[in-house]
């Protein structure tokens, strides 16, 4: 459980750990409705921030995300920031909660958008969703590639 005004960067060495203790050999996916929204953080950057030890081990970053909810500055943005990776981003509308999924296997909840860490109370799941859970997750996020 993170508080109103965690600072990101105990969130991020969080985050970090969890990508860590998956064993990330190669993708992350990122399923949230607000990803590329208004913010007064720049996602660029935090998300370079929580990447950085695995810059040499990611190669893919798949965004699941709604279309309507876009700020196209910030989308341009994070495609230029983050160009030395394969970015795909996918249009979906039928998830409420936010998952991070590692190498199409290790998910968990993340209770905040990005761009709203620390802006109000919010949760990061400690351990990983069941198997199961993550196959069926997985069967379920891809929408239309934008």
């Amino acid at each position: 459980m993170f508080k109103k005004g965690t600072a990101v960067e105990e969130v991020s060495e969080f985050l970090r750990e969890k990508i860590r203790k998956a064993g990330v050999k190669s993708k992350i996916t990122i399923i949230d409705a607000y990803f590329f929204s208004n913010s007064s953080y720049s996602i660029t950057n935090l998300l370079k921030n929580i990447l950085e030890p695995f810059k040499n081990t990611i190669s893919t970053i798949e965004i699941i995300t709604v279309e309507s909810k876009i700020n196209n500055s910030n989308y341009e943005r994070f495609k230029r920031d983050f160009s030395n990776y394969d970015i795909k981003v996918f249009q979906s509308d039928d998830f409420h909660d936010r998952f991070w999924i590692i190498d199409d296997s290790q998910a968990f909840i993340v209770g905040a958008s990005i761009n709203g860490i620390g802006k109000k109370h919010f949760f990061v799941q400690d351990d990983y969703l069941t198997q199961k859970d993550s196959d069926e997750l997985l069967s379920l996020y891809k929408g239309e590639e934008l």
